[in-house]
């Protein structure tokens, strides 16, 4: 009997190895030219305060840079991670074979799936040409009106330098006025939402409610709004859960909780959109959420196909621009030389008022912008792709890589190579995209066709709402460099994010203004 305990237990023991063994170490049919990055990588996070560039210096840096690809452990998966700008171009032009999935496909039980679900960013095929023949024209349409922007634009520094006043160390902590403004511009430019709005007396009907919820979020952090924003940007983005998706089968109370918050910010925007007093405007005047509603209410879209792309429509809208602004006022803040020369192109372009023709004719302005999401993509990685099942892929004609293996890229690693970028690629200097706005403009055209520069993609998928985007953070630098000075708390050392979106962090409390 004692002999056949033991054997089992050695047998248990070696069946448990070899399976950890297998489980930690990629497949067979992995490609073998290409490092692996160990797997106890995707634990640092969890035992040491590491931010995501530090890990990405000491572990990835070297073997990307030097095969432009390697195989690493993400979201519960073996996968493989590109940042050669050739196989970057590769991969994002040959969407039948490098086919989009994003976090509902890869990983649908999760929180993070069920707060993403199938949206215009994630699907493929007819799915995706169904999403962006009705939403394609909402998103680039509000370009154009940058009024409204310039109010909100106006309003946050009212608030930023009366939060400083208010403040015993005369220092704003800048990431929740950011998410406050983010969610204000996107309101009131996609979602049909009328900050004007006043406070409703109790009585009043429910969807005025709702849009008073929205609303007031710019004046007041504590619209459940916002508060479930904070919320979810705090919960979901734990490494734990992150790089071992499997944890969320368990009921560990704190995903509970997640999922019931995921839930409740899923409701709360669907009745904000769908009970709001209806705007009469002309067909040419319709906002994104219009046709959104007119697809749903036509049949051509399901109820989840509605609120999966209301949902995404409203992360990707606020969250994006929040943490590229976070990172831009870092960086001005830090390099006080480009603040003042942006400054003083600001002060002597003549400008009262921020047209868009007159904004965007600002070189300097320009080039900051796009200094900024080099060096800080919001997105610093994304693995969001899959080999067609069923057929092999053979990335720059030597790393061959099975059908059903999941491939992404670092945008953080491309956008710092000395390689492409030269050796001050990790410094943070506007004037290499050049002086004047005809120069500047080409070389981002040419950095971006090239895969350079990918913060906002590359090929049919690139970001439809890169133009917006742009514009968000033109204006806002263009409004606070005329009215503030502004330098980083020397008490404040830089650490960005462990995971998630690139950015200084909720840490970053290092805002200290002066007006103009």
């Amino acid at each position: 009997m004692p002999v056949s305990w033991l054997t089992f237990l050695l047998s248990a023991t070696v069946t448990v190895l070899v399976a950890c063994w297998k489980f930690m170490t990629p497949p067979r049919l992995f490609p073998k030219n290409i490092p692996t990055i160990p797997f106890y990588v995707a634990f640092l996070n969890l035992l040491f305060d590491m931010s995501q560039d530090e890990i990405y210096d000491r572990y990835f840096k070297v073997p990307l840079r030097r095969y432009g690809a390697v195989k690493v452990w993400a979201s519960g998966n073996w996968s493989v991670l590109v940042q050669k700008p050739e196989l970057l171009m590769e991969m994002f032009k040959d969407e039948d074979l490098y086919v989009k999935a994003g976090l509902n496909k890869r990983i649908p039980w999760t929180v993070l799936g069920h707060l993403v679900g199938d949206n215009i960013i994630n699907a493929h095929g007819e799915t995706w040409r169904s999403y962006t023949g009705i939403m394609k024209l909402g998103i680039h349409r509000r370009v154009l009106d940058v009024g409204l922007l310039h109010r909100i634009n106006s309003r946050t520094v009212e608030l930023l330098l009366d939060e400083q006043r208010r403040s015993p160390r005369e220092c704003v902590l800048v990431n929740p006025f950011l998410q406050r403004w983010a969610i204000a511009c996107l309101g009131q430019s996609f979602l049909d939402i009328d900050f004007k709005v006043k406070r409703p007396y109790v009585f009043y009907i429910r969807a005025v409610t709702l849009i008073w919820c929205i609303a007031q979020t710019l004046e007041n952090p504590n619209t459940r709004i916002n508060q479930l924003q904070t919320t979810i940007k705090r919960t979901i983005f734990k490494a734990p859960y992150f790089h071992f998706p499997i944890l969320d089968y368990l009921p560990i109370p704190s995903r509970v909780r997640a999922f019931r918050i995921v839930q409740e910010f899923e409701e709360l925007l669907f009745d904000l959109t769908r009970g709001r007093p209806k705007s009469k405007r002309s067909t040419e005047d319709h906002q994104l959420i219009d046709l959104m509603e007119r697809a749903l209410k036509e049949g051509k879209w399901s109820e989840r196909n509605f609120r999966d792309n209301l949902k995404i429509i409203f992360i990707a809208g606020h969250e994006n621009p929040q943490q590229i602004m976070n990172s831009a006022l870092w960086a001005l803040g830090k390099h006080q030389d480009v603040q003042c020369r942006l400054r003083a192109e600001v002060l002597g372009s003549g400008i009262d008022y921020p047209m868009l023709d007159a904004v965007n004719d600002l070189p300097y302005l320009t080039a900051v912008c796009y200094e900024v999401l080099r060096l800080y993509p919001p997105l610093s990685q994304l693995i969001n792709r899959q080999v067609k099942i069923g057929q092999d892929a053979c990335l720059g004609g030597s790393i061959c890589i099975p059908g059903g293996t999941y491939v992404g890229w670092t945008a953080v690693g491309t956008q710092r190579d000395p390689e492409t970028w030269g050796p001050t690629a990790a410094e943070f200097i506007p004037s290499r995209w050049g002086t004047q706005l005809d120069e500047i403009q080409a070389t981002y055209r040419r950095r971006s066709s090239k895969g350079h520069f990918i913060a906002f993609n590359a090929g049919r998928r690139k970001c439809l709402g890169k133009e917006f985007a742009l514009v968000e953070m033109k204006l806002l630098l263009f409004e606070l460099v005329r009215s503030v000075e502004w330098d980083v708390d020397p008490r404040y050392s830089l650490k960005l994010t462990p995971v998630g979106n690139l950015n200084p962090g909720e840490a970053f409390s290092a805002l200290t203004t002066y007006s103009v």
